[in-house]
């Protein structure tokens, strides 16, 4: 949980912190906690992907300007054709991506973007996390096959704090 404190700000006894807010600050610490192909990366930006729209695009779209990770510059893109998966190194798909999730996820199995979700059962069909509502508080899963296909090294520290799914499988 020490991935949020350095996302969000603390809330007022007036406020709450919502899920969207919650799953928003993760996406932006996985960032921090991946470790891409040298190849694959631009040495200046680390680029956001959406795809789709939720609260918590709106919030990701909110809060991720002016960002950095690891000294690179956060750029944010929203995606609407396949090519421009080229561009990511983390693809977000809103719950309401649908059928689009899947053309998505089959044309970047094997490209190293860090693919995340908040649609259910995506994790255990080759998204590398999946967030989950489990007693009221936001989880993820990894799929660390999916993971080590792209190429992409997932810290054990992350690893720590998720259910990793598909070992074993690779997923479709």
């Amino acid at each position: 949980m020490l991935l949020l404190a350095a996302a969000l700000p603390p809330p007022s006894p007036a406020q709450s912190v919502t899920a969207s807010e919650v799953k928003a600050a993760f996406v932006y610490n996985f960032a921090k906690f991946v470790d891409w192909p040298p190849a694959s990366q631009p040495s200046d930006a680390i680029t956001f992907c959406l795809m789709g729209q939720s609260e918590t695009t709106e919030v990701l779209q909110r809060t991720l300007p002016g960002k950095t990770v690891n000294a690179r510059r956060v750029a944010l893109k929203r995606i609407h054709r396949t090519p421009e998966l080229s561009l990511c190194q983390i693809l977000f798909l809103a719950d309401d991506a649908g059928r689009d999730a899947e053309t998505y996820l089959a044309e970047s199995r094997t490209l190293p973007i860090l693919s995340v979700t908040e649609i259910s059962g995506m994790a255990d069909r080759g998204v590398m996390i999946e967030f989950v509502l489990e007693e009221n508080k936001v989880r993820f899963e990894i799929n660390l096959d999916s993971a080590n296909r792209a190429g992409l090294k997932i810290s054990s520290k992350l690893l720590s704090l998720a259910r990793v799914v598909n070992v074993g499988k690779g997923g479709p």
